[in-house]
C-alpha cells in the first residue's frame, strides 16, 4: 500500500440512495490516510461507500477547496458520500503543519 504519510479523523455526508430516489443523509466519522504511494502521495478515507475513496493528490490539489464527492453513489446500489470543503480544508492544514503538502507539491504531475 505504501507509507502512511499522515492520518487524521473528519465528518462526511453520507446518504442512502433507494430505488425510489432520495433517501436519509447522516454525518459518518471517517478516518483519512495520505500513502506514499509509487504513483505519488494518494489521499485514502477510510469507512467510505466502496473501500476505494481516494485520489493522488498531485493531480487533484483543487480538491482541499471543495466539496469533495468522494462517492457519486448509485441509485439503489451505492450510497453516496461528501468530504465537506470545510473539512477538506481541515485535513490539508494539517497536511501543511506535517509537512506533508509542500512534498505533494513537489510531485510531478501526470500528463493526460
Amino acid at each position: 500500500m505504501g507509507d502512511v504519510l499522515a492520518d487524521g479523523t473528519c465528518v462526511g455526508l453520507r446518504e442512502y440512495l433507494p430505488q425510489n430516489g432520495r433517501g436519509k443523509t447522516r454525518e459518518v466519522h471517517l478516518k483519512w490516510e495520505v500513502l506514499d504511494r509509487p504513483n505519488g502521495y494518494a489521499l485514502f478515507i477510510r469507512g467510505g461507500v466502496t473501500g476505494f475513496e481516494s485520489f493522488y493528490m498531485h493531480s487533484y490539489l483543487g480538491l482541499f477547496e471543495m466539496d469533495w464527492w468522494a462517492c457519486a453513489g448509485t441509485t439503489g446500489r451505492w450510497d453516496s458520500l461528501v468530504i465537506p470543503k470545510a473539512e477538506m480544508i481541515k485535513i490539508r492544514q494539517r497536511l501543511v503543519y506535517l509537512g506533508v503538502w509542500a512534498k505533494a507539491l513537489a510531485e510531478p504531475v501526470e500528463s493526460v
